[in-house]
């Protein structure tokens, strides 16, 4: 569960980038990852095989972007980082960080979701 003050941080670049703040900005967040994602990760694209490192307050993921094009011809499989600050067992704020964001915008422009 997210702190109502809860702050998501993504690059601006993609179709769902931007500062999200508070419980209903979690929730935006996450509506734009699915719009963007849901359809271009079937079955083993949604594994995230994610490692975790308590750093006290903090929680670094290690986990990979997989995607697949509708066509089937383009994939994407990318590490990732993701940034997790926690306060009293809530997230307080998250940071995305992709190993290649130009690399993600081409994938998601041959996939068509580029603008949601």
């Amino acid at each position: 569960m997210g702190h109502p003050e809860v702050v998501i941080r993504e690059p601006d670049s993609l179709p769902y980038g931007g500062e999200y703040r508070g419980l209903d900005g979690l929730r935006r967040h996450a509506a734009g990852w699915m719009r963007t994602w849901a359809a271009l990760q079937p079955g083993n694209e949604r594994k995230l095989d994610a490692t975790f490192i308590d750093a006290g307050d903090h929680v670094v993921a290690r986990w990979r972007l997989k995607a697949r094009a509708p066509d089937g011809d383009e994939t994407l499989d990318m590490q990732m980082v993701g940034v997790y600050e926690l306060s009293d067992g809530k997230l307080v704020g998250a940071q995305m960080f992709y190993s290649d964001t130009a690399a993600v915008l081409r994938f998601l422009e041959s996939a068509g979701r580029a603008r949601l």
